[in-house]
């Protein structure tokens, strides 16, 4: 098999990023449908978010050496950041109207 066959080592990463924005999509979406229902009471969707995954994630403490943990976390880090690079930053205005 030459390279072109090989799979990428990237794809793992690429695959469970996609299913991880499908998945926080969900999530925040029944976060602000419920939160219409009581607007008073609601906390912040990304603060309620953050410790909902947290409360989640924990136990990977128990499964996996810290230093693997602080590896992932760089990794996505660096993944998040050239996405948003990417993707997030370009200018979508259409150069033929004001906006």
């Amino acid at each position: 098999m030459d390279e072109s066959q090989k799979p990428s080592s990237i794809e793992p990463l690429c695959d469970l990023l996609v299913a991880w924005a499908g998945q926080g999509a969900m999530i925040i979406d029944h976060m602000v449908r419920s939160a219409g229902r009581a607007p008073d009471e609601a906390a912040p969707v990304d603060a309620v978010f953050h410790q909902i995954v947290r409360s989640v994630l924990e136990p990977l403490r128990d499964r996996h050496p810290a230093e693997h943990l602080v590896v992932a976390a760089d990794v996505l880090l660096d993944a998040q950041r050239t996405l948003a690079d990417e993707i997030l930053l370009v200018d979508l205005a259409d150069p033929d109207t004001n906006g």
